[in-house]
């Protein structure tokens, strides 16, 4: 009898699973729920290294409502959330470099935001392929750091999470196709 039950379960999950859309071998949902929020996959991207375009992390974008205007989601007042999912291996040092790199490019007034710059950096650690970090933003300021699945930050400082947000969506994000894919912008 349980292993009946255990059956009609696992059909009835299955059927009512959200699909996936897939991005470097990484599946994301197209629908998350945030504290009785629903997020809609906005899109998809790779994040690519160096010259020889070496895969890093794939990263989904989850926003109450779709947009492709990256102004819109670095200024909003919804929930959003970006998920990375390494695809490689990657040392603490790199990840924080890329990090202090992102900062330096796309942020216009950082000195004003060096406390919370330096507690995000503070947080970065090695991460393996597989290993997800998330980033969520709340209409509130608040801003929420989870790796590997627990928080490991809460910061509320107004005006940080477009700072954050301008890492893939500013003037300089790591490559232009991750940034592209984020924001659901047909490949060219």
């Amino acid at each position: 009898m349980n292993k009946i039950l255990g059956t009609i379960f696992g059909i009835f999950c299955l059927s009512g699973q959200a699909r996936a859309i897939e991005a470097a071998g990484v599946s994301f949902a197209e629908v998350q729920e945030l504290e009785g929020h629903k997020l809609l996959l906005n899109g998809v991207g790779l994040r690519e290294a160096t010259i020889f375009s070496i895969r890093v992390y794939a990263a989904g974008l989850y926003l109450e409502s779709k947009t492709q205007n990256p102004d819109e989601i670095m200024n909003s007042k919804q929930i959003r959330r970006v998920d990375m999912q390494f695809v490689r291996n990657v040392g603490a040092d790199d990840v924080k470099g890329a990090w202090e790199k992102s900062f330096e490019k796309n942020c216009g007034k950082c000195e004003t935001f060096q406390k919370p710059i330096s507690e995000i950096l503070s947080k970065m650690s090695e991460m393996k392929k597989g290993e997800r970090m998330s980033f969520l933003f709340f209409p509130d300021s608040s801003l929420r750091m989870h790796i590997r699945g627990q928080e490991v930050l809460r910061q509320n400082v107004e005006g940080f999470s477009r700072i954050v947000l301008a890492s893939w969506f500013g003037p300089s994000p790591p490559n232009e196709s991750l940034k592209r894919g984020l924001l659901g912008v047909p490949k060219e």
